[in-house]
């Protein structure tokens, strides 16, 4: 498993690597970007158009969460607070897992 960093949101996706993301876990509010900028760059790039993106949010009122789950392919969204356990469960699902190299 490798973990990106959060300054790579500074621009995501503008470099190209070796390494394509399997699953990614964002939280909403970010200080540079949100989670639907870093979610949408990573979901149209190159690198990684297939991942399984989850989002996490304490924003359950402001966010329109069918628009979010349509647009992005959202595997999950969940708002906070949620436990790692409901996050494992996630990832474990067998159509996230089929995914994941």
């Amino acid at each position: 498993m490798t973990l990106a960093w959060p300054s790579m949101v500074r621009k995501p996706c503008s470099s190209r690597t070796a390494n394509a993301f399997d699953v990614v876990v964002s939280d909403y509010q970010m200080p540079l970007v949100n989670g639907e900028q870093l979610l949408t760059a990573i979901r149209q790039s190159e690198l990684s158009p297939d991942a399984q993106l989850i989002l996490c949010s304490a924003k359950s009122y402001e966010l329109n969460s069918e628009r979010l789950r349509d647009e992005l392919g959202l595997a999950a969204l969940f708002y906070k607070p949620f436990s790692l356990n409901e996050l494992i469960g996630v990832v474990r699902r067998p159509e996230v897992l089929t995914n994941c190299t």
